[in-house]
Protein backbone atom coordinates (compact mmCIF):
# COMPACT_ATOMS: atom_id res chain seq x y z
CA UNK A 1 0.00 0.00 0.00
CA UNK A 2 1.27 3.52 -0.70
CA UNK A 3 2.34 5.62 2.29
CA UNK A 4 3.71 9.14 2.71
CA UNK A 5 7.25 7.69 2.91
CA UNK A 6 6.91 5.10 0.13
CA UNK A 7 5.21 1.74 0.45
CA UNK A 8 4.23 -0.67 3.23
CA UNK A 9 3.23 -4.32 3.30
CA UNK A 10 1.38 -5.63 6.39
CA UNK A 11 1.39 -9.37 7.05
CA UNK A 12 0.72 -11.92 9.79
CA UNK A 13 3.73 -14.12 10.61
CA UNK A 14 2.66 -17.79 10.68
CA UNK A 15 0.44 -18.62 13.68
CA UNK A 16 1.71 -15.50 15.51
CA UNK A 17 0.24 -12.93 17.84
CA UNK A 18 1.51 -9.84 16.02
CA UNK A 19 1.26 -8.17 12.64
CA UNK A 20 4.46 -7.54 10.72
CA UNK A 21 5.31 -4.72 8.34
CA UNK A 22 7.79 -4.30 5.51
CA UNK A 23 8.53 -0.82 4.17
CA UNK A 24 10.37 0.52 1.12
CA UNK A 25 10.86 3.85 -0.61
CA UNK A 26 10.03 2.24 -3.96
CA UNK A 27 8.03 -0.86 -4.89
CA UNK A 28 11.16 -2.41 -6.42
CA UNK A 29 13.47 -1.09 -3.71
CA UNK A 30 14.99 -2.76 -0.70
CA UNK A 31 12.32 -3.73 1.84
CA UNK A 32 12.94 -3.35 5.59
CA UNK A 33 11.09 -5.67 7.97
CA UNK A 34 9.41 -4.90 11.30
CA UNK A 35 8.13 -8.34 12.41
CA UNK A 36 6.46 -7.13 15.64
CA UNK A 37 4.80 -4.05 14.15
CA UNK A 38 1.46 -4.29 16.01
CA UNK A 39 -0.01 -6.66 18.58
CA UNK A 40 -3.17 -8.53 17.63
CA UNK A 41 -6.19 -8.48 19.92
CA UNK A 42 -6.70 -12.16 20.65
CA UNK A 43 -9.14 -13.93 23.01
CA UNK A 44 -7.63 -14.30 26.48
CA UNK A 45 -9.42 -17.63 26.97
CA UNK A 46 -7.84 -19.25 23.91
CA UNK A 47 -4.05 -19.67 24.23
CA UNK A 48 -3.94 -21.32 20.78
CA UNK A 49 -5.43 -18.33 18.94
CA UNK A 50 -3.48 -16.39 16.32
CA UNK A 51 -3.96 -13.51 13.89
CA UNK A 52 -4.13 -14.14 10.16
CA UNK A 53 -4.96 -12.59 6.81
CA UNK A 54 -4.51 -8.85 7.35
CA UNK A 55 -6.06 -6.65 4.67
CA UNK A 56 -5.42 -2.92 4.25
CA UNK A 57 -8.55 -0.80 3.68
CA UNK A 58 -7.51 2.50 2.09
CA UNK A 59 -11.18 3.15 1.29
CA UNK A 60 -11.80 3.65 5.03
CA UNK A 61 -8.73 5.84 5.64
CA UNK A 62 -9.24 9.33 7.03
CA UNK A 63 -7.67 11.83 4.59
CA UNK A 64 -6.89 14.17 7.50
CA UNK A 65 -4.71 11.45 9.09
CA UNK A 66 -2.34 10.35 6.31
CA UNK A 67 -0.07 8.37 8.66
CA UNK A 68 -2.78 5.85 9.54
CA UNK A 69 -4.22 2.90 7.62
CA UNK A 70 -7.27 0.80 8.57
CA UNK A 71 -6.33 -2.88 8.58
CA UNK A 72 -8.60 -5.86 9.24
CA UNK A 73 -7.39 -9.29 10.30
CA UNK A 74 -8.95 -12.62 11.21
CA UNK A 75 -8.60 -14.53 14.46
CA UNK A 76 -7.90 -18.23 14.06
CA UNK A 77 -7.26 -21.03 16.52
CA UNK A 78 -5.63 -24.44 16.49
CA UNK A 79 -7.63 -25.40 19.59
CA UNK A 80 -11.29 -25.91 20.40
CA UNK A 81 -13.18 -22.61 20.32
CA UNK A 82 -15.04 -22.24 23.61
CA UNK A 83 -16.77 -19.31 25.24
CA UNK A 84 -18.22 -16.43 23.26
CA UNK A 85 -17.94 -16.95 19.47
CA UNK A 86 -17.57 -13.18 19.04
CA UNK A 87 -14.10 -13.49 20.61
CA UNK A 88 -12.97 -14.93 17.27
CA UNK A 89 -14.63 -12.40 14.96
CA UNK A 90 -12.40 -10.40 12.59
CA UNK A 91 -10.89 -7.18 13.91
CA UNK A 92 -10.56 -3.72 12.33
CA UNK A 93 -7.74 -1.52 13.65
CA UNK A 94 -6.12 1.75 12.58
CA UNK A 95 -2.33 1.35 12.39
CA UNK A 96 0.24 4.13 12.24
CA UNK A 97 2.39 3.58 9.20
Amino acid sequence: MPTAAGFAHVYAPGFGTTLGRDTANDVTGTWTSTPDFAACELPAGDPKSFCAGPVAHPELADPTRPGEMPVSYSVGSTGAIAGNPRDHWPRLVWLSL
